[in-house]
């Protein structure tokens, strides 16, 4: 159902996955969508929505992010919420990672998130908005062979709570959501016997730890609107929670989290055995 002063949101990485249902479903609820993808195909495709518009926003590149912001300017009422959703994932031991995998890593997952935050501020300034960080499981706990990819959600963790307490003056919300593993493509795209390893003294331990971390997003994963629902709350509740956890087994990784290190050490050893 139309709303008659529709809030207007912004979402990055929007052609697939968590992006582009919570396009799909927020433009259901009346929301005017402004949703970013890199491909003409999957632009299309987010303008066949209701109430959806899709733009050409590849987060790494500075004209895609002014012409996001000229099209919110254009709108003249604001942005009521950011989510930042657009990200990639490099898992490699970490003694192996090149420095520009690990450079590229950041530049997406951190330095662009954060400065495409910087420039919509006005507009979320002016409508006392929210932003709303999709950040990992990873950004609590790291599991072997995955640093590179937890060290930026960690620091995605740092960026929300810090923007959080500076913003909440302003009467502007900062939440972060926390997914484990989401059933979409990336898990049939992934195959650890492509990984470059070889050579490496963790060649056989990498591509064993790759290979176990698919079965599991394969089976284990939750369905991708379960995310949604928990965006939806995010933008929807006077009072969002700080962060949301989206996981099975939650609340034995949150037991799992609160042990001593050496006991998470030993139980992660088990599961990645040396």
């Amino acid at each position: 159902m139309a709303q008659s002063n529709p809030q207007t949101i912004l979402i990055t990485g929007a052609s697939t996955g968590i992006g582009y249902d919570a396009a799909k479903q927020l433009g259901q609820m009346g929301m005017h969508v402004i949703a970013g993808a890199r491909k003409d195909s999957d632009i299309e495709r987010l303008n066949a929505l209701d109430n959806v518009t899709g733009i050409r926003l590849d987060v790494t590149k500075q004209e895609d992010r002014d012409e996001a912001i000229k099209h919110i300017e254009a709108l003249g009422n604001g942005l009521d919420v950011l989510i930042n959703n657009a990200g990639i994932a490099v898992g490699a031991p970490i003694m192996d990672v090149s420095g520009d995998d690990l450079r590229w890593q950041f530049e997406v997952n951190v330095f662009c998130l954060v400065e495409l935050t910087q420039a919509c501020f006005p507009f979320l300034l002016k409508n006392k908005g929210r932003v709303i960080n999709i950040s990992s499981m990873a950004g609590r706990m790291v599991m072997p062979f995955m640093a590179p990819y937890a060290m930026s959600k960690f620091a995605v963790e740092a960026f929300t709570d810090g923007l959080r307490r500076e913003l909440r003056p302003f009467g502007l919300k900062v939440v972060a959501i926390q997914p484990g593993p989401i059933k979409t493509a990336i898990w049939d795209k992934t195959d650890p016997e492509t990984l470059q390893y070889a050579g490496s003294p963790f060649e056989d331990r990498a591509r064993r730890a790759g290979k176990m971390l698919i079965k599991a997003g394969q089976e284990q994963s939750l369905p991708v609107e379960t995310v949604t629902r928990v965006i939806k709350h995010a933008i929807t509740s006077r009072s969002p929670k700080t962060r949301y956890i989206v996981t099975k087994g939650k609340w034995f990784r949150l037991f799992l989290n609160s042990l001593p290190d050496k006991w998470i050490d030993a139980v992660l050893t088990r599961i990645f055995p040396e």
